[in-house]
């Protein structure tokens, strides 16, 4: 378990010598490979489900998978640029202009 006096952000916590080690080793069992389309470029490891009080280095193995920057945004919900899937302003950007355009019209009135 996470020790107390040790509180880190999560960014920094990725960055910690005992989150590297973790990585490398998920890394290397998935063969260098993304699981999900078997890309070999821009891994991450992701965690597939979050525990309160663990640092991201004291999960199980099981829990860890290794996936491509691509398929790990697509997992969180994230477009290519990072941003939410979820928002209809980023998922529709001919409704956003539409919605623009009537707003702007509306503020006219």
């Amino acid at each position: 378990m996470a020790r107390r006096d040790e509180l880190m952000t999560y960014a920094e916590q990725l960055k910690d010598p005992r989150w590297l080690a973790v990585r490398d080793r998920i890394i290397m069992r998935d063969m260098n490979m993304c699981r999900d389309c078997h890309s070999g470029d821009n891994l991450h490891v992701h965690h597939k489900r979050y525990l309160k009080g663990l640092y991201a280095w004291e999960y199980s193995e099981r829990d860890l998978i290794t996936l491509c920057v691509k398929c790990h945004r697509f997992v969180h919900g994230l477009n290519e640029d990072g941003k939410d899937m979820n928002d209809p302003f980023v998922r529709l950007p001919e409704f956003r202009g539409d919605l623009v355009r009537l707003v702007a019209r509306m503020n006219k009135r």
